[in-house]
């Protein structure tokens, strides 16, 4: 009966001490907050909204005081909306990683392009597409009770929790000096894990701003219809012209891959990159297309967004060759070609006539759709 009672007392006990341990960068990132307490990833999330009351202090006096509301989708674009005294003011739209696609401001909407102004995410999003430039530490030491992820390339430091694998503070260098943003007061909100409270310092110039963040919304129910995107100036556009292109051909340098290069030809552009699950989901279906159709002048070209060529490489070593013309982007999408091509989100597919006209684009590019464009086209 004791042994019975001791193996009882063991399991229980197991169970309960029984915490995931992070042996790497990956390890840590996927216990952060970007997962909930149910084990969701924070990517499945359709919509949240929030309101924040933000102050900006120097040196002691506020300088500043705003309140606004947010209301983010993902995955895709995020939206911003800004409210002055309770008041709708202004919308914006952004791509992941470059620029605005479209600004309301009262009655007037267009498409805009400002690459400089960045989309503010998470820092553990940042992290899940770099962890190859990351090192874990186990910084177990006096009451310091936190994991430590520097980013080599860049030399920010990110600091989690040791027991929660909550993101606690990150600390980059600005223009202004060091800044420290520290993540506080973690709600749990419908199932996910989200800091209540956030402050940015800079101490060599004696800056703080603290942001108290509540009224938060996982999930909430938004009309689709409530604006109108005005894609007047958009390039990417079936029918339109495909802007041109100058992209360097990572298996022949001497062979440059341009619009004049590939005229006569029917040219599916792909925009992939190693770590995008549907782009290589993808992969096999062009694989077939291409072989059937490649010596009817359709060709492929792949443009990477991977940031270390060896990626790449290692993909064509071991997963599939990616047999027609090869480029890379590394500097993914702040790249000028990227930002061009209107690449926000991958995979990014573009059907191109031998004209150098767009027959399709994204959706109508993949799958049976690419099959069925591609078999109308060389049945005449």
């Amino acid at each position: 009966m004791k042994t019975l009672i001791f193996a009882l007392i063991a399991i229980v006990f197991f169970n309960c001490k029984r915490i995931e341990t992070p042996q790497t960068p990956e390890d840590l990132i996927q216990l952060s907050i970007e997962k909930t307490s149910n084990g969701d990833k924070w990517q499945l999330i359709n919509t949240r909204s929030w309101n924040v009351s933000q102050t900006t202090t120097i040196s002691g006096n506020i300088v500043n005081t705003t309140d606004m509301a947010y209301t983010s989708k993902f995955p895709g674009y995020e939206r911003i909306d800004s409210s002055i005294e309770g008041a709708l003011n202004n919308t914006q739209y952004f791509s992941p990683d470059k620029n605005t696609i479209v600004n309301y401001n009262g009655s007037n909407k267009g498409y805009t392009n400002i690459p400089e102004k960045t989309i503010y995410k998470t820092p553990v999003f940042e992290l899940l597409n770099n962890t190859q430039d990351l090192i874990l530490t186990d910084t177990l030491i006096g009451f310091e009770n936190v994991y430590k992820l520097t980013n080599v390339e860049n030399n920010n430091v990110y600091l989690f929790d040791k027991t929660r694998f909550l993101l606690i503070s990150k600390e980059t260098q600005t223009n202004y000096g060091r800044q420290i943003e520290s993540f506080q007061d973690y709600e749990q909100i419908n199932g996910y894990m989200f800091p209540t409270k956030v402050t940015r310092s800079i101490p060599e110039s004696a800056y703080l701003q603290e942001e108290i963040v509540c009224d938060i919304k996982i999930n909430p129910a938004l009309d689709e219809n409530t604006f109108i995107v005005d894609e007047s100036d958009r390039k990417i556009m079936v029918g339109n012209t495909i802007p041109d292109f100058n992209f360097e051909n990572i298996d022949y340098e001497e062979d440059r891959i341009t619009n004049e290069s590939l005229r006569g030809k029917t040219v599916l552009l792909d925009f992939w990159a190693t770590w995008c699950g549907p782009c290589i989901k993808e992969i096999p279906n062009i694989e077939t297309l291409y072989k059937k159709y490649k010596n009817k002048n359709f060709e492929v070209v792949s443009v990477s967004l991977d940031k270390d060529k060896r990626l790449v490489e290692n993909f064509r070593n071991n997963q599939s060759p990616l047999a027609w013309k090869n480029t890379i982007l590394t500097k993914g999408f702040k790249d000028g070609q990227a930002i061009n091509m209107e690449v926000s989100a991958l995979p990014k597919v573009i059907l191109i006539n031998p004209e150098g006209k767009i027959i399709a684009v994204d959706e109508e590019a993949k799958g049976e759709q690419l099959e069925t464009l591609l078999a109308n086209i060389y049945s005449k």
